[in-house]
């Protein structure tokens, strides 16, 4: 048997294939535990989920749709509850209205105890041809009854802060931002810079199921020849490698996460070409900056959102790279990637929740 769960998580899906947000939801987890001592019980709102699973060390329940009793927490209720908001992951079209029922309901039955909501996604956008445009209006409106219902909020990156700021202003309760956590660890004491193999690597979830089209390839091809590299790792689902490329590409397919760090542990690069203004929402630049490899993205900006700046953080593949021997100049950019992560990396992001929650305690409220 569990000990009485200090900590609820809402979560949409629990098994990392489904949702990243459930390997952050993980992850927390596992830090609360390390940190305080407490139990941390998952709700899953994944219908497809089987019944009775439990993940090994996990005590992981099914979130009703409907009507959540939660009576088997009226003994000690929680010290506090944290929605992992993705509204695709709730609904089909992301504006998961029957969130707001449940939620109201957890809330009558403990005003005490602090809804933290962490808003992975706010709302989609896209042009007037596709649903994400005649949807972003109601999902604006479940992520602002969302707002309005939790005593504290996070998002992970400045662009999700800007949306959710915009419809809900009247809110004076602050908004924290906080970018992701890497869902492969983090770098302890790693080889410097010098010391690791020329390579790239690529995370194939990145192409949603689909095959990379040329654009991607040549892309690829610039970072190979401007960053002189040997290798191309591409770990996940294998996609189809076209003829004629000059340099090999390697694919070892699905990886557990510890393989996945040994790997990152000892490369120097990595190519992001996916959403460069949200990469504070993204694992893969989190897990690229958390090891310290270098991110080569696809983009001319000179600075990026959250804090990122070309030449400092990660490499602009348009820009010009550094001529002679630029193994110190790769480095800086390896040290400092990896500063811009600890500040929100795991045990940190723990200590924000934790936090949060006692203020809560302390002062009634959160201002």
């Amino acid at each position: 048997m569990y000990a009485v769960p200090r900590l609820i998580q809402f979560v949409s899906h629990f098994a990392p294939t489904r949702c990243g947000v459930g390997d952050y939801a993980r992850l927390l987890g596992a830090e609360w535990r390390r940190q305080q001592g407490g139990h941390s019980r998952i709700l899953v709102a994944d219908d497809n989920w089987p019944e009775g699973e439990q993940p090994a060390g996990w005590e992981v329940r099914r979130l009703r749709r409907r009507r959540e009793t939660w009576a088997d927490l009226a003994e000690q209720p929680p010290v506090g509850a944290v929605l992992q908001y993705s509204g695709y992951g709730y609904a089909r079209r992301g504006a998961p209205l029957w969130l707001l029922p449940t939620l109201q309901s957890f809330k009558r039955r403990f005003p005490k105890v602090p809804l933290i909501t962490m808003f992975h996604e706010v709302a989609a956008s896209g042009p007037i041809t596709t649903s994400a445009f005649w949807l972003r209006p109601l999902q604006l409106y479940v992520a602002r009854r969302l707002r309005e219902l939790s005593d504290a909020a996070l998002t992970n990156c400045e662009v999700n802060a800007k949306a959710l700021n915009a419809v809900s202003s009247h809110i004076l309760r602050q908004l924290v931002i906080l970018p992701v956590v890497s869902n492969f660890g983090e770098l302890d004491n790693g080889e410097s810079w010098s010391e690791r193999v020329r390579r790239i690597v690529v995370f194939n979830s990145n192409f949603g199921g689909q095959m990379p089209g040329a654009n991607y390839w040549q892309g690829l091809a610039d970072g190979v020849r401007r960053a002189k590299v040997s290798e191309v790792i591409m770990i996940g689902r294998p996609v189809l490698v076209p003829a004629g490329l000059n340099f090999p590409v390697v694919q070892p397919g699905f990886l557990t996460a510890e393989e996945v760090s040994a790997i990152l542990a000892k490369s120097a690069f990595g190519h992001v070409f996916h959403g460069p203004l949200l990469l504070g929402k993204s694992g893969i630049f989190a897990a690229f900056a958390a090891h310290g490899v270098v991110p080569l993205i696809q983009t001319v900006m000179e600075t990026l959102p959250d804090g990122l700046v070309a030449g400092r953080t990660y490499l602009a593949l348009r820009h010009e790279f550094p001529c002679g021997d630029d193994t110190a100049y790769f480095d800086q950019i390896s040290r400092n990637v990896r500063e811009w992560y600890m500040p929100h990396g795991l045990a940190a992001t723990a200590e924000v929740y934790a936090d949060l929650i006692e203020r809560h305690k302390q002062e009634g409220c959160l201002s």
